[in-house]
């Protein structure tokens, strides 16, 4: 009883081997925009299964046709990929750290949001006097954690401004 487990767990192995060893991890990049190389989906294909009209490998290929600007390329099964904080160079065919001028969909709708609320800070500060900002920063400022906190707000107040164009009194 105990060989034939052995010998079952043994066919299964050998079987379940090539499937697996099939298995990639697709990178589908852009070329162009937003910049070179940004990671617009991530995920596992086997490239090996037989064409049957719904395969990942036929997709991949009518996505390249509706992305005009982008390419796949194929890493092997483990591969981590992170399109946050990862992007795909051409020139060596490898994963590298962004940029810091490469701004990712979803870290502009962050920084969009960031702007929003600096700007509703802005107009809550429009009516206010001098002395009742000052009045603000002394009761907020309590030790060095709360002064940075303050300082941050004052900079994404003075960066909407900035932006705004507003420069009235």
């Amino acid at each position: 009883m105990k060989k034939t487990i052995i010998f079952a767990i043994l066919i299964l192995a050998l079987v379940a081997s090539p499937a697996i060893a099939a298995l990639q991890v697709y990178v589908f990049y852009e070329t162009t925009t937003p910049f070179p190389g940004y990671i617009r989906f991530t995920g596992r294909v086997d490239m090996a299964q037989a064409s049957d009209g719904s395969t990942l490998k036929e997709r991949l290929a009518e996505l390249l046709t509706e992305y005009t600007g982008a390419s796949y390329y194929l890493f092997p099964l483990g591969t981590t990929v992170d399109p946050e904080t990862q992007r795909f160079d051409t020139a060596t065919s490898t994963l590298i750290a962004l940029d810091p001028g490469d701004i990712t969909p979803s870290a502009a709708k962050i920084a969009k949001h960031t702007d929003a609320t600096a700007e509703l800070t802005l107009n809550d500060l429009a009516g206010k006097s001098y002395t009742d900002v000052e009045t603000w920063i002394d009761t907020q400022v309590t030790d060095m954690a709360s002064a940075r906190a303050v300082l941050k707000k004052m900079a994404k107040i003075i960066l909407a401004m900035l932006k705004k164009g507003d420069w009235s009194d």
